[in-house]
C-alpha cells in the first residue's frame, strides 16, 4: 500500500525476455507502484508486488502530473498443457484522465477487461499471485494474477 494521502501515479513492470526453445519462460515477474502525495505532489516511495528473480526492469510509465493511475487490465495467457506456461505477461493502466500507459510487457496472450477505481477514488495498492521458484526440472510461471486496491481521493 502506498503511505496515507499517496496514490499511485506510476508504476514499472519486470519481464523477461523469451527464451525460445532454450529455457522455461516466465514473461511477468512483478509490478512496482510508485505513489505521490494527493496534495503537496511529492513523491511517497514505492511497492512492488512479490518480486520473482527473473526478468529486468522496463522502462517507467507515469501519469500527467496531477492525476493518477485509475484502472488496469492483465493479460494472460491461457495454459499450454504440456507445453511452457508463463501465466501473466503484460499489464496496462489507465490515468485519471483517461490516458491509457501500455506497459510494455511480453508480447502473447489476451487482456482481461478493464477494472477501474470509483469515480473519486485513485489505485493505493497492489496486491498479487505469484508462483514460486518450481525447481529446476519444473515449469516456472512467475506472476500469475494481480489485484488493485482503491482509495478515495481528498
Amino acid at each position: 500500500m502506498c503511505e496515507r494521502g499517496s496514490y499511485a501515479h506510476a508504476f514499472q513492470l519486470k519481464v523477461e525476455e523469451p527464451r525460445g526453445t532454450i529455457g522455461d519462460d516466465t514473461a511477468l515477474n512483478s509490478v512496482r507502484l510508485y505513489c505521490q502525495a494527493a496534495t503537496s505532489k511529492a513523491d511517497s516511495g514505492s511497492v512492488a508486488s512479490t518480486v520473482q528473480c527473473w526478468g529486468e526492469w522496463l522502462e517507467r510509465r507515469a501519469c500527467e502530473p496531477g492525476t493518477f493511475l485509475h484502472g488496469v487490465r492483465l493479460w494472460v495467457e491461457e495454459p499450454q498443457g504440456v507445453l511452457d506456461d508463463v501465466g501473466a505477461t503484460d499489464v496496462d493502466m489507465v490515468c485519471s484522465d483517461g490516458r491509457v500507459l501500455y506497459g510494455g510487457g511480453a508480447c502473447w496472450g489476451d487482456h482481461s477487461g478493464w477494472f477501474t477505481c470509483p469515480q473519486g477514488y485513485a489505485i493505493c495498492g497492489i496486491r498479487t499471485r505469484v508462483e514460486g521458484w518450481a525447481g529446476l526440472m519444473g515449469d516456472n510461471t512467475a506472476l500469475n494474477d494481480l489485484m488493485m486496491v482503491c482509495c478515495e481521493l481528498p
